[in-house]
């Protein structure tokens, strides 16, 4: 506890400390249907994002398919059927890793969706992307003044977060942190 006094440089978390910890769908493109088909693949997720893209997208209404081989990739996305369509929702990397096809206008949208500082999340049926959300994390009330108090003791910050570096560069620049 006392070396603590000299501590000269502070490494936060992003998510939940610098931010609310709690995703949102902002913005969205694509095919009706995506939203849909992430709902019912993300159901049995309890992901943060996939509960946010439960949260934002309608409950299906109806007869609901049988949804089964449901296989996450910690960090990358979800796969799986639901009814006769394989489903993937994720990133970028993980469509590519699955040889789905992205057309240039979805592509440039999920380009756009990083700029801002958004999470682009990709949903993808039958081998090609049909709709990306925009998935982000609200900077928490308190961020900014921590944030002051910190630099005022002489205290150097830096973010550390698995999400894409342009989305923490973005919330790096909120926050004035180098």
């Amino acid at each position: 506890i006392e070396g603590l006094r000299r501590v000269d440089t502070v490494f936060l978390d992003k998510t939940g400390t610098l931010t609310e910890g709690r995703a949102t769908v902002s913005r969205w493109a694509g095919a009706p249907e995506a939203g849909t088909l992430a709902f019912l693949l993300e159901t049995g997720s309890d992901h943060g994002v996939a509960r946010a893209l439960r949260r934002s997208m309608p409950r299906p209404a109806g007869l609901v398919p049988e949804i089964r081989d449901v296989r996450e990739a910690p960090g990358r996305g979800i796969v799986g059927r639901v009814g006769d369509l394989e489903v993937r929702v994720g990133s970028r990397a993980f469509m590519d890793a699955g040889d789905v096809a992205v057309s240039p206008e979805l592509a440039h949208h999920g380009d756009a969706l990083l700029a801002d500082g958004l999470s682009p999340l990709y949903v993808a049926a039958a081998g090609r992307v049909i709709g990306v959300a925009g998935v982000g994390d609200p900077l928490r009330a308190d961020a900014r003044s921590t944030v002051r108090a910190l630099r005022r003791r002489g205290i150097a910050l830096r973010i550390l977060s698995g999400d894409h570096p342009a989305v923490v560069a973005r919330i790096a620049e909120a926050l004035g942190i180098a």
